[in-house]
């Protein structure tokens, strides 16, 4: 039997069990080696392939579909260098929980080690970022191996999403020639009609139960959470299913406890009114920052996920803490400080909920629901949130946080906010105060990286259900680039948002800034004098230069109802950014010493 032929149907058991294990989407980069794999794939119409060149770009591509959709994606490329540019995204996803399919067509084993075109080690080339590696060897034609082939396969996409999800990398080799070939013997037409049985034979795999929390932990932290003054905080949570809106607001009812929602948690985007209800959409503007002072200090602080974005609220929790921190994480351990007493692994939603019904159970919720504690709260919300409004009509328009806050207020109802890393996502954190059924919030917090944004906004509008909005900085932009590329491709509405400052101004507001003169600290704020909108021009991208805020929320609603890439390019004051925090928090000072002086 032919080399070719046998590569050729093993391929196919390949693909056809990525397609039979739920992979629907396939993002590939050209190249030789994997053309085995390529050719596979065009041969199974239930997954949708798109294509992008640079690996890098690809990789972020398939990150946000796969968030998106929930799904696990394909991510193929050939063999050599391009394995490590997917490196970021696949760092990306493991540390998001995002389910990716990583094939690198790789060479014979033979000509590793021999200066060989095209060939490095990609044996564990991922390391401790991928849940599994599998070593899949070369074409067989060996039909209870490829049985053991499937599961290897299956198993791996299993893992992909369960019990948490994140890449798996598999590396196939292929041996020349590389292109598709027919059955041309009786031996040949027999295999392929037991990789056709095989295909249809396949096992599926069923998702497990989310695990529940230990009884004990769970009584002591509804013990713990008996003290009037408390916190809840909720920060990034990329997994699905999403925190339980009404879980979240019937433990913060039963035990008196307000809510702060970081910016990057998909529930300050979409509240319930139950939730609303209870959430400090302000918190930031008061217990991230120096306004918290003892008086609106908590005893106790839930933290639900990671820490918020503020690096204001960071530093309070290193420095001082509250008395009692219970952690509750699907995942890992999100206690970058070690101030947490309790770590409670499970579903945040069952731990919380149960958790409700004990503090219940002790008698104290009808009393804690509006508590002075929780008023005092709320009375000091509504301060911030009076201060901010008259804050965000005052500024000019060039001013970067008032073109953020028109950004977000344009977008409709159902858009898909991807948020940039650096200043806009927390520029987001100060001036949104978030939204009821409104929008969903895609933020990149794994690693809190600037690479792949636009990449990964692509990707997360090829999903296509909804119009997706970008706001990211200029040095973002230029970091990622190449995405555009991906862009050309979206076929629904996707408008790009890029705040440009002229730089990386977030180090204006780093301790660094204080270190070194103004020549010098361009090494790090590096500025340019770049034409931005000529870059969409290389790929027939339409560009909106919006000159005042009226003007700019014009530009979103137009480019959120046409189906196609829009590049929205914001010119803004590089300093603003610094000055408009400084006054924002100061104006929120005023009103909340005006109201203390006057009882």
């Amino acid at each position: 039997m032919k080399a070719n032929v046998v590569q050729t149907l093993w391929s196919r058991v390949l693909v056809g069990t990525l397609r039979r294990a739920g992979v629907k989407h396939a993002v590939v980069s050209p190249g030789s080696r994997s053309t085995p794999f390529l050719a596979a794939l065009l041969d199974e119409s239930e997954i949708r392939i798109h294509r992008v060149i640079d690996e890098r770009s690809a990789a972020f591509v398939g990150l946000g579909l796969a968030r998106a959709s929930r799904q696990p994606v394909l991510l193929l490329c050939t063999s050599g260098t391009a394995s490590a540019n997917y490196f970021p995204a696949i760092i990306e996803a493991d540390q998001s929980s995002i389910p990716l399919v990583v094939l690198t067509a790789d060479r014979p084993v033979e000509a590793q080690f021999a200066n060989s075109p095209q060939t490095t080690d990609q044996v564990r080339m991922y390391g401790a970022h991928v849940r599994r590696y599998v070593e899949l060897g070369e074409a067989h034609g060996n039909v209870p191996a490829l049985r053991a082939f499937q599961r290897l396969v299956l198993s791996g996409v299993h893992l992909t999403q369960f019990p948490i999800p994140g890449p798996v990398h598999f590396n196939a080799r292929a041996r020349k020639p590389l292109e598709p070939a027919a059955p041309d013997s009786p031996e040949a037409q027999a295999l392929e009609t037991q990789v056709n049985e095989l295909l249809l034979q396949q096992a599926e795999l069923l998702p497990l139960a989310p695990f529940s929390v230990h009884w004990r932990a769970l009584r002591e932290f509804a013990e713990g959470s008996s003290s009037p003054r408390g916190l809840i905080v909720c920060g990034y949570d990329p997994q699905w299913p999403e925190l339980d809106a009404d879980a979240l607001a019937e433990f913060s009812s039963e035990t008196g406890y307000p809510v702060w929602i970081d910016v990057a948690h998909p529930l300050r985007w979409n509240l319930t009114p139950k939730l609303a209800a209870r959430t400090l959409g302000c918190a930031n503007l008061i217990w991230g920052g120096p306004n918290c002072t003892a008086e609106y200090t908590p005893d106790v602080l839930v933290q639900v996920g990671s820490i918020p974005t503020s690096s204001h609220f960071e530093s309070w929790l290193e420095n001082i803490g509250a008395k009692r921190h219970f952690l509750l994480t699907r995942q890992g351990w999100p206690d970058p400080t070690g101030r947490a007493e309790r770590v409670l692994m499970g579903d945040p939603s069952l731990t919380l909920r149960n958790a409700a019904g004990l503090v219940r159970d002790g008698g104290v919720g009808a009393e804690r629901a509006q508590s002075s504690w929780f008023l005092s709260c709320r009375r000091v919300n509504d301060l911030a949130s009076a201060a901010l409004e008259i804050f965000i009509r005052s500024e000019s328009g060039t001013s970067e946080l008032r073109a953020v806050r028109s950004v977000l207020e344009a977008c409709p109802a159902g858009t898909r906010v991807v948020l940039g890393n650096s200043l806009p996502i927390r520029e987001a954190d100060l001036v949104w105060p978030g939204a009821e059924l409104a929008q969903y919030a895609f933020a990149i917090r794994g690693t809190n990286g600037i690479d792949g944004v636009v990449s990964t906004a692509v990707g997360v509008a090829l999903d296509g259900h909804a119009p997706v909005l970008l706001l990211l900085g200029d040095i973002s932009f230029l970091h990622d680039i190449g995405g555009l590329y991906a862009a050309r491709d979206v076929k629904s509405p996707l408008a790009i948002v890029v705040l440009d400052n002229q730089g990386g101004r977030i180090f204006e507001q780093l301790p660094i800034a204080a270190s070194v003169d103004e020549p010098k600290l361009e090494h790090w704020t590096t500025p340019h004098s770049l034409n931005l909108k000529a870059a969409a021009g290389v790929y027939g991208i339409e560009v909106k230069s919006p000159t005042s805020p009226a003007v700019l929320e014009d530009d979103i609603r137009y480019a959120l109802l046409a189906n196609k890439t829009t590049l929205i390019h914001v010119r803004v004051d590089p300093t603003s950014a610094k000055k408009g925090e400084s006054t924002l928090r100061a104006a929120v000072a005023a009103a909340l010493k005006s109201a203390s002086t006057h009882g």
